[in-house]
């Protein structure tokens, strides 16, 4: 039997990369008739770097930018082993777990320092920037990213100034003609872990600014800001963000680089699939094994457990999901969930994910050997 590992990570206990090589050493043990290749996945949230750099054989690159509260900080992107290809997480510099918890304010963060990163690695003259947008701090409509790459914002008194949150509304005229010349000799991607809009009930403040510290009055603050950012953006490109799937991701930064900086937004768990020839990979396996750290309703909107899920259903192969906990109903997955948490419980889970891992395991390889008879 031919086992693909290809799992997203454990978000806040294992990288994808960590449960590969726990799952791969638990099944070489329990299972040793099979052979077992890894296959790191992810959607473009964090992690996206270093999945990419496995499958390419890049090279990471680091720089000093600044935190989503404007403190410098080191961070570092990767260019793909021939140069031509940058990928950056907008988590390493305007990262969610950069901030203590008390610092978490939508209001006050920028993504300035992700608009940093794509400066700096434009000066490395690659040809193709790939932008992993998950994990963010922000609620800024990408503003404080295209400050970082030259584009002025002033508002009703002329006055220039870098946008946050909860100062998008301050916005009333945007300045193009400072904007590095480098964003027209790249492709620029975003790799959109959800396909949200840019601002209504299931845009970026409503329904993800709560996670980043928001409470429901920020929310309202922070929606009023991105409607006004959004009307701004259409008077000056003619462009309704509103209608742009994914315009919403990352704190609405995938439609501030969309309409501002020419950014093509796409499904990250799609794009990734294409540039790491995952159904190539699928021609050998037998069974697939995938997961995250928790299956819930936003799986089935862009991430990794899904794209699997679809990627092996078009190619008829079987699929096991491991996860930490599912919230989703059994008929809904219609494959075979193993949770962390039914195995180890849930205190265990999280304070020793690669045990509670192992142990699981124990439970998809005697599975697995049903099939195998």
């Amino acid at each position: 039997m031919n086992i693909l590992i290809a799992p997203d990570k454990f978000k806040g206990t294992l990288t994808s990369l960590q449960v590969c090589r726990v799952i791969t050493e638990a099944l070489t043990v329990l299972l040793p008739q099979a052979s077992c290749k890894v296959f790191p996945m992810a959607d473009g949230g964090d992690g996206t770097v270093s999945v990419m750099l496995h499958h390419t054989g890049g090279t990471l690159q680091h720089a000093v930018v600044h935190d989503a509260l404007g403190r410098p900080v080191p961070a570092c992107y990767g260019i793909s082993h021939d140069g031509g290809t940058a990928f950056i997480e907008m988590a390493a510099a305007s990262g969610l777990a950069l901030l203590s918890p008390e610092e978490r304010n939508p209001l006050h963060t920028s993504t300035f320092g992700t608009g940093e990163l794509i400066k700096h690695a434009c000066k490395q003259h690659v040809k193709r920037i790939f932008l992993g947008i998950g994990g963010s701090a922000t609620n800024d409509g990408g503003a404080g990213a295209l400050a970082a790459l030259g584009i002025r914002f002033t508002d009703n008194k002329g006055r220039e100034f870098v946008p946050a949150g909860g100062t998008l509304a301050y916005t009333q005229h945007i300045d193009l003609a400072g904007r590095i010349p480098e964003l027209d000799a790249i492709s620029l991607t975003a790799l959109c872990d959800v396909s949200s809009p840019f601002t209504g009930p299931e845009g970026a403040s409503y329904a993800f600014s709560l996670q980043k510290g928001a409470n429901s009055l920020m929310a309202t603050e922070l929606e009023m800001g991105m409607q006004h950012f959004a009307g701004i953006i259409s008077r000056f490109t003619g462009i309704n963000l509103n209608t742009v799937p994914g315009s919403g991701a990352g704190g609405g930064i995938a439609g501030g680089l969309h309409a501002l900086a020419g950014a093509t937004l796409v499904p990250g768990i799609r794009a990734i699939m294409e540039l790491t020839r995952f159904d190539e990979a699928l021609q050998w396996a037998d069974v697939v094994i995938t997961g995250e750290g928790q299956v819930d309703g936003q799986t089935g909107k862009g991430k990794v457990v899904q794209g699997v899920l679809d990627a092996t259903g078009r190619h008829r192969k079987r699929v096991v999901v491991i996860c930490g906990k599912c919230t989703v109903p059994a008929h809904q997955i219609k494959v075979p969930v193993f949770e962390l948490t039914a195995v180890a419980g849930e205190e265990r889970s999280l304070a020793e994910p690669e045990k509670a891992l192992q142990e699981t395991c124990c439970e998809v390889a005697a599975w697995l050997s049903k099939l195998m008879e």
